[in-house]
This record gives C-alpha cells, structure tokens and sequence, in this order.
C-alpha cells in the first residue's frame, strides 16, 4: 500500500468508506489503518451486500433497510436491525436508513432505538428516484460528525440532506447537457 494511503488516512478529519463491494475496504492493511483512527476521528461506514462488515468502533455504519435485512436473516424490521447490528458490528451506532421514514437509530449504550422522521416541509414522495440518496446520507452524516455533532445530530442532518437531495432530482439532477456545468442540488442549512 501506497504511503499516500497512510497519510491520507491519517490526515483526515473523518473518514467515509464506500467501496460498493469492490474491496478496498476489505484491504487487511486499510482495515488495520481505519481500526487505528477509529475513537480518533468520527469514521462512517456504508456497507454494501458484497464488502466486508465495518471494521470495530465505526463510529456509525448506515445501511438501507433492504441491506439491513439481509445483514440480519430474520429481523423483524429496521428497529431490531439497528440495535442487532450495532452489537453484531461493535460499531458505536448504526442508522438504518428508510427512504420517506428518515432513520432508525441505535447508539451503543442507549436502550432505546430512535426513528428519526424526514423534517416536515421536506417529506420526499415514496415514488422519487431515489439514486444517490443512501450516498447523500453517509456523506451529510460524515462531515456532521467531523464539524463536531454527535450522532443523533449527525443523523438527523442526514436525514434532512437525503431527503433535500431526493426532492431536488437525486442523482439524475446532477447530470447536465455537456455545455453546462454541473448543477448540484442545494444543501439545507439545519440549526446544530
């Protein structure tokens, strides 16, 4: 591995892995330098069906409802996945995401599992496009933990720019005719 990767990792501020499977994030050498700079720095984990599970001590690891089920053989709903993932993972929280229904929540060291709700005046419509929303999300919840949230904020920010996202086009709003700049949807500002 590359002495950029070592720095890069080690510079950070916090850090988003998203590999989609590919195996970046099952790099043993990655693992053990994200294992090092977790507790350290707020560390978010996308899991994805096909990559490794989130190294011990993410700080929080976002799977969608479908990926949390599968995860989870048997869980009765996203509450249960939250809380059973937490532990299973020994991340500090996980938040299943729900698309229209926001978030379930579950911190380490709490007993009960939160829902965070979409912020009303920005319900999204259950028949959106969606693509890039679970993308929006971990990104929002990273740089909310990195600016200093703690993570019930970070998630409810989260919540807040997914849902913005989506009610803006999604990813489908981020392509443009060739002789225009990219357009990127507008990012709410939300009270800390």
């Amino acid at each position: 591995m590359s002495d950029d990767v070592h720095a890069a990792i080690d510079a950070a501020r916090a850090v988003l892995v998203a590999d989609y499977g590919r195996g970046a994030a099952a790099h043993p050498q990655v693992r053990a330098l994200l294992e090092a700079r977790a507790g350290q720095i707020p560390l978010v984990w996308d899991p994805h069906p096909r990559g490794p599970v989130p190294i011990r001590g993410a700080t929080l690891a976002t799977p969608n409802r479908d990926e949390a089920q599968r995860f989870v053989s048997g869980t009765p709903g996203p509450r249960r996945a939250a809380r059973t993932l937490t532990e299973r993972w020994s991340a500090q929280a996980v938040a299943v995401t729900l698309g229209a229904e926001g978030a379930m929540l579950f911190c380490r060291g709490r007993r009960d599992v939160l829902h965070i709700p979409t912020p009303s005046g920005l319900l999204m419509s259950p028949r959106s496009d969606t693509c890039g929303a679970g993308d929006r999300f971990a990104a929002a919840a990273d740089g909310a933990l990195a600016d200093g949230a703690d993570v019930e904020k970070a998630v409810q920010l989260a919540v807040a720019a997914a849902t913005e996202f989506v009610n803006s086009g999604a990813a489908s709003a981020l392509a443009s005719p060739p002789d225009h700049a990219p357009v990127a949807p507008r990012i709410p500002e939300y009270p800390m």
